[in-house]
């Protein structure tokens, strides 16, 4: 499973790391899923007019619709979805760097 910043990623920078791990889950080199929420929050990131990226990468919403529908045919789409737990910020302030 990818997150919305690999998608978006994938789609401003079609020659990049993120798009070349969706190519290799699309030849079959894994598998991957995608769940409605990521999808929605992916779509609504690269759709939302307020972001630095819509002034700094020139796109039409229908490419954005179309990548967007393209992972829908492409990635199996997750709905029973596990809940989980996120800790947000260690309790007692460690760092990972500082808690051995």
């Amino acid at each position: 499973m990818l997150d919305s910043t690999v998608l978006v990623s994938a789609f401003l920078t079609p020659r990049g790391v993120s798009a070349i791990l969706l190519r290799h889950a699309h030849e079959g080199a894994f598998s991957l899923f995608l769940s409605h929420e990521i999808l929605d929050e992916t779509a609504n990131v690269l759709l939302d007019d307020q972001r630095r990226l819509r002034r700094r990468y020139r796109y039409p919403d229908a490419s954005v619709h179309l990548f967007i529908d393209g992972l829908r045919d492409l990635v199996p789409v997750v709905i029973d979805l596990p809940s989980v737990t996120v800790v947000a910020r260690d309790p007692k302030g460690k760092t990972l760097a500082n808690a051995c």
